[in-house]
Parts: structure tokens; sequence; C-alpha cells
């Protein structure tokens, strides 16, 4: 991995999801789940796309019911 990738891949200044405010929290994961497919897409290796896809699946599960990986 060169100095400019790995400089793109940990940047999340320019893609951060937006604050949902007082939304709920469902429109925040799924745009965590987002932010998680994107960075997945432009990983450069299996462990770092697979890690990036688990996280967005928990994060859609979440964001589809709450309980499901809630906090006690």
């Amino acid at each position: 991995m060169t100095i400019e990738k790995s400089r793109t891949m940990t940047d999340q200044d320019d893609d951060r999801p937006p604050h949902t405010g007082d939304a709920g929290e469902a429109p925040y994961f799924h745009a965590r789940a987002d932010w998680h497919e994107r960075r997945a897409s432009v990983a450069t290796d299996a462990s770092t796309v697979t890690l990036h896809r688990r996280f967005a699946r928990l994060y859609r599960a979440r964001a589809a019911d709450p309980l499901v990986y809630g906090y006690p």
C-alpha cells in the first residue's frame, strides 16, 4: 500500500455520515452501513473488505431492529 493510498483510506473528513439529529437512530445506522460499504469498495486487501462488509451488515440489522444489537 502506498503512502497516498494509506492517507486516502484513513481520511474520514470528507465521507463521514451526516448527523441525523432528532430523526432517530435508523438513518444514522443506514449512513454508517453505507460508509462501511464505501470503505469496503476501496479497500486493498481481503481482510479489510471483509471487516467493513461485516460492519455494514451489523449496522443494517441494527437499523431494521434496534433491539437486535441494542445495548442493555
